[in-house]
């Protein structure tokens, strides 16, 4: 062999081991970013680079560039926009459309580049892969005898890594989406055991309560929900994906509507009973006048007429507050909030009847713009809440509760107060929450307070509560005044 030959030899088997060398570290890369690490660093040492450009389109997660030179490897926003349908997958050089697209994905000038588009596993990928080289050397027949010579091997690690790098963010995507649902999510596995739950699952419901955690509805606090279950098989094993709803605001509104529905029935029997009564107590009452204007009576029985003119006069106030009480519409007018609570606390009798009752009026009108029908329907719930808190003390203890109206700067008050045990200071925004009751099942839903408070706002007020003079709690109702 002469010594040429033994040169040419030598110059074989040291570009054997580089490339050995190569392959090891391009098949052992555990990321895209290491592997074009690799291949950027084995390239400027033969060919001095200014950049290796790795862009693809991934499926449904969409464009995904990378770009190595000698600041390291980082990710780019990628717009892919190329017609990719009729590829021949041959390697180019300088190809002008390709450095045009390049310059625009990079936003600056394009040295000599090679376009080398890679076949790929459909799994990993819906259009070719394309790897830009980006060099300075004028001689470009040598880079490009390098890459074909790779060329194969470079297709199988990309096709492993980038189908990789798929079900990672395909399995991250839906982790985040897991997690970030903001109801709770929980998959149980063949023992009906917690396998996987999201972070609101941890944060509402306790994993170890399985007998709740199978009911149809559960109630959290003021917060109720409704479990959906989806049942599953993934490789034999039968999984149970329970999805628990938060219809809170659905049965507030629900029952909201039946309290509307009853309300409205009321009216309708309102109007009956006024119709049906209204014409026997006009004649009761025509009847009692004639006697007491006769001139022929006993003082004695000219008493018992005239409270018996008083029982059907007041007989027919009733009934008239009463369809005001039960009727609604949606027109706002300026009322009296003294005469709105004197219509209301007649309603209240058999249960005002019960404890030491006060009424304070302003002595001057108090004007509020608001439907005074909705506003009957707070001030009733206020007081009958009083005078129940108090229906259970015992005869010792006063059974006080008190009414007043008075008018403080631009606003109307009404404060309704008793001497009842009160209600706790961690509980006073608790009580305006929907189906929030410190009171048996019999005697409420937990719903009247929440109800008021959004009747007064929807009149732009205020409803609060806190701690009464008389010892029990005290409801303090805020609207703005018409002057």
């Amino acid at each position: 062999m002469s010594l040429q030959e033994q040169k040419h030899l030598s110059r074989q088997i040291q570009e054997t081991k580089k490339h050995l060398r190569l392959f090891n570290q391009l098949f052992t890369s555990s990321s895209i970013e290491e592997f074009l690490l690799f291949l950027y660093k084995a390239t400027n040492r033969r060919f001095k680079l200014r950049s290796l450009v790795l862009c693809w389109h991934s499926g449904h997660f969409g464009p995904r560039q990378y770009v190595c030179d000698l600041k390291g490897v980082y990710k780019k926003n990628a717009n892919y926009n190329r017609s990719d349908e009729h590829v021949k997958y041959e390697i180019k050089v300088k190809d002008q459309e390709d450095s045009q697209f390049l310059a625009d994905s990079l936003g600056r000038p394009v040295q000599s580049i090679l376009s080398i588009p890679i076949c790929t596993s459909q799994y990993s990928v819906d259009k070719p892969v394309y790897i830009f080289v980006e060099f300075f050397a004028k001689d470009s027949e040598k880079i490009l005898y390098f890459y074909q010579s790779i060329l194969p091997l470079v297709t199988k690690c990309l096709d492993y890594l980038l189908l990789q790098d798929h079900l990672k963010t395909g399995v991250a995507l839906w982790t985040s989406t897991f997690n970030e649902l903001k109801e709770p999510l929980v998959v149980f596995d063949e023992k009906s055991e917690v396998s996987n739950a999201n972070k609101v699952f941890d944060i509402i419901f306790d994993q170890k309560d399985q007998m709740s955690l199978n009911q149809k509805n559960i109630q959290k606090e003021d917060r109720v929900f409704e479990r959906h279950s989806y049942p599953v098989h993934i490789k034999d094993v039968k999984y149970n994906i329970c999805h628990y709803v938060d219809i809170s605001e659905s049965l507030n509104l629900r029952n909201q509507m039946i309290q509307n529905i009853k309300m409205s029935a009321l009216g309708e029997l309102g109007e009956s009973v006024a119709h049906q009564l209204s014409n026997p107590l006009t004649g009761v009452l025509s009847m009692a006048q004639l006697l007491l204007n006769s001139g022929r009576l006993k003082k004695e029985t000219q008493k018992d007429i005239q409270t018996i003119a008083a029982a059907v006069s007041r007989s027919q106030e009733i009934i008239s507050n009463l369809l005001d009480f039960s009727r609604a519409n949606s027109q706002l007018d300026v009322c009296n909030l003294n005469e709105i609570v004197q219509k209301t606390v007649p309603l209240l009798k058999s249960v005002i009847r019960l404890s030491e009752f006060q009424l304070e009026l302003f002595e001057k009108p108090v004007l509020v713009k608001t439907q005074s029908c909705l506003l009957q329907q707070v001030i009733f719930n206020l007081v009958k809440n009083a005078c129940q808190a108090v229906s259970d003390l015992t005869d010792s203890v006063r059974q006080q509760v008190k009414v007043c109206v008075y008018r403080k700067g631009d606003q109307a008050i009404l404060c309704v107060e008793d001497s009842g045990r009160g209600i706790k200071a961690a509980d006073y925004e608790n009580v305006f929450k929907p189906f929030f009751t410190t009171k048996s099942r019999t005697q409420g839903t937990g719903l009247g307070l929440s109800m008021s408070r959004n009747i007064v706002e929807s009149f732009k007020g205020s409803l609060k509560v806190g701690r009464s003079p008389l010892g029990g709690a005290c409801f303090t109702m805020s609207l703005p005044l018409e002057c």
